[in-house]
């Protein structure tokens, strides 16, 4: 899909989350505090932000459920997980990169 097919496709769905029962937004909210404390880095970037998380099992399977998620309630949002592979480059662990 090109970017103009992606934008006329985004300006169709309405900006609004659809959670709203109070209950429900305060566990998405500890939700997505809990597995952002783990950020190793974060860029804002003209068009939204990339984070950086650790490479391991535990938080691939963890952002997967969160973009999951996240599609149900904010369909506007446009994700982009990047699993780079696990080893040392230029001295760190390569991360998982999260784009918004």
């Amino acid at each position: 899909m090109s970017h103009d097919e992606q934008e006329r496709k985004l300006e169709a769905v309405p900006i609004a989350c659809t959670l709203s029962a109070p209950a429900e937004i305060n566990e998405r909210r500890a939700s997505i505090e809990e597995l952002f404390v783990s950020v190793v880095e974060k860029s804002e970037l003209p068009d939204g932000y990339e984070f950086l998380f650790p490479s391991d099992d535990n938080h691939a399977r963890r952002l997967w459920q969160f973009v999951e998620a996240e599609r149900k309630c904010c369909p506007f949002l446009i994700f982009e997980l990047v699993f780079e592979q696990a080893s040392e480059v230029g001295g760190r662990e390569r991360e998982i990169h999260v784009l918004v």
